[in-house]
């Protein structure tokens, strides 16, 4: 793995991403101080963001995002199929031991969903904090790359799994 991305190289990708494949729906989960990396997109497309917790997503409510509030593990599978393919997925949900004082992922749930889903093949999945994944509570860089299976082609870099289409 190479380098940690900015935020602002983070939504540069995000949008190189957007512009190639224009999904008709992003989904962005964790939208930590209320300014997530897809808002960029909402005149664009339909945005709707997943946050646990309730500060962040009353601050994204504040800066016009769609927030569904509660776990995206839970919440994602739900509603899949009100979306209209292609969807671009950012998922980057997870709690921080220095703000909440323990860390832990859904990405497992998040991606065993999006994989079940019928249209999962042809979206794109964008995982941020892969340098997190092989510490303790989170999934582990090779459970994630197993799950991807040959469903998506698959690169892992500047701290971002990225799953494409085929």
């Amino acid at each position: 793995m190479s380098n940690h991305l900015t935020q602002g190289q983070k939504a540069e990708l995000l949008h190189s991403y957007f512009t190639r494949y224009e999904p008709s729906s992003v989904v962005e989960t964790g939208v930590w101080e209320g300014h997530g990396s897809c808002f960029q997109f909402k005149d664009k497309a339909t945005v709707i963001a997943i946050e646990a917790n309730d500060d962040s997503a009353e601050r994204a409510r504040q800066n016009g995002y769609h927030v569904i509030t509660g776990d995206s593990g839970t919440i994602l599978p739900g509603i899949l199929d009100i979306l209209e393919p292609p969807v671009m997925f950012w998922l980057d949900a997870h709690t921080v031991e220095w703000i909440d004082g323990h860390g832990s992922c859904p990405i497992i749930d998040e991606l065993a969903a999006i994989k079940e889903w019928k249209h999962g093949a042809r979206s794109i999945v964008l995982i941020d904090d892969m340098r997190m994944m092989d510490d303790a509570g989170w999934p582990g860089t090779e459970t994630l790359l197993s799950l991807a299976g040959d469903t998506w082609n698959v690169e892992n870099r500047d701290d971002i799994l990225r799953l494409t289409p085929w």
